[in-house]
């Protein structure tokens, strides 16, 4: 079973994606460190030099690749990979689509602090701006859960219950 986490940069993808592939032992992907390590480009190097729709390209052909060659995996997807190509459907076709939700206002709190390594991001309403067009995709996810309270155990918790639950047909 491959479970992808979709959302805004901050949203907790990665960090909620290591505990949760650790309560289900599956195996743990970040696409960006994928790429980073298979492309030899950093998903933020290819932003910075101007190269967003080769980054597009690139995160497309490594969620085909994650999809071909793993089982029981959590692969925390970049936060636009959802709104190309056709990535969204893709993912919901090969697996579960969780899109992990929280509000704006905790999202800034958390991506202005390293703003410098988030290119596409400039400014607070640039970032809502991009959030506003990037949901419409996100909307797509099979789940959605809210990550703004809890600690990532309680989180990934409720990720792996309902995961677990859905497994037996139970939801």
């Amino acid at each position: 079973m491959l479970i992808f986490l979709i959302g805004f940069m901050g949203a907790g993808k990665t960090t909620v994606g290591k505990k949760l592939a650790e309560i289900l032992e599956f195996k743990f992907i970040d696409t960006d460190e994928f790429i980073g390590e298979h492309y030899e480009e950093s998903p933020a190097h290819l932003i910075k030099e101007g190269y967003e729709k080769k980054l597009r390209f690139v995160e497309r052909k490594a969620i085909k690749t994650i999809i071909e060659n793993f089982n029981n995996a959590v692969i925390a997807v970049g936060g636009g990979a959802p709104c190309f190509y056709d990535n969204m459907k893709m993912m919901n076709d090969a697996g579960e689509t969780i899109y992990l939700c929280i509000k704006f206002d905790i999202l800034w709190e958390r991506i202005s602090k390293d703003s410098a390594e988030r290119p596409l991001i400039k400014n607070k309403k640039q970032a809502k701006k991009l959030l506003e067009e990037r949901k419409f995709y996100y909307d797509y996810a099979h789940n959605s859960f809210k990550v703004e309270k809890g600690t990532i155990d309680e989180v990934a918790g409720a990720i792996a219950e309902h995961i677990k639950f859905e497994r037996l047909g139970l939801i």
